[in-house]
């Protein structure tokens, strides 16, 4: 198959996803050909297009985590192949994929470069945004001195300090309803809680924030 039939296999593939009238099978099956064939001859971009595609499939068959994992590989992809606008462009459908991944940051990469890479992009197609993604310190600073002059510290109980403290450890959901020995419901419902008194949307963040009104 040639490059031009690549990209017109995978728009007939986004068109199927959008107006939902295919085998989700079917799909899969003709994205995972056009995946091994990109990746062999290192289309780059059409690969990631691949990827991205893949991974609203999954959205549409609610399967979370599969989304999760094939967009967590297409941004690494992106990251060293230097791509940024195509995860804009493609973004609009998985938002709550990328809110996923952005509550997981510091538990899935490692790398600050990375981790302001997936930052800049979840930023970019935030529909809530407000800044752009340039802004982003500027935004804690600000949101830093608001939430100091409403005497931050007495909104928080006890149990959302500690879990907040867990948060900025790098601990995963998982291992902070080890550690603190409560459910994993509990630590969702815990750190929404906390997301919503400090006003952000993400697990950096959080912790972030949380040094600069010393928290911690």
């Amino acid at each position: 198959m040639q490059n031009s039939q690549e990209k017109a296999y995978l728009v007939l593939c986004r068109l199927l996803l959008i107006e939902n009238k295919c085998d989700k099978h079917f799909i899969r099956s003709l994205l995972t050909r056009i995946e091994e064939y990109v990746t062999a001859k290192e289309y780059k971009k059409l690969q990631l297009e691949t990827l991205l595609l893949k991974s609203l499939l999954e959205v549409k068959t609610n399967n979370l985590q599969a989304s999760k994992d094939i967009l967590n590989t297409a941004l690494k992809l992106g990251k060293e192949s230097g791509y940024f606008q195509i995860f804009v462009d493609e973004g609009k459908d998985l938002t709550t994929v990328y809110a996923k991944i952005m509550d997981e940051i510091t538990c899935n990469y490692t790398n600050q470069e990375m981790i302001a890479y997936v930052e800049k992009i979840y930023t970019a197609i935030s529909p809530a945004k407000e800044l752009n993604p340039h802004d982003a310190q500027t935004a804690i600073k600000a949101k830093t001195d608001e939430k100091s002059s409403q005497g931050l510290i007495e909104e928080l109980n006890t149990r959302e300090l500690e879990v907040l403290a867990l948060i900025s450890q790098g601990l995963s959901n998982q291992e902070i309803c080890e550690k603190l020995f409560i459910s994993l419901g509990t630590v969702k419902w815990h750190t929404t809680n906390i997301y919503q008194k400090l006003g952000v949307r993400s697990r950096t963040q959080a912790a972030a924030l949380a040094r600069e009104l010393k928290l911690l």
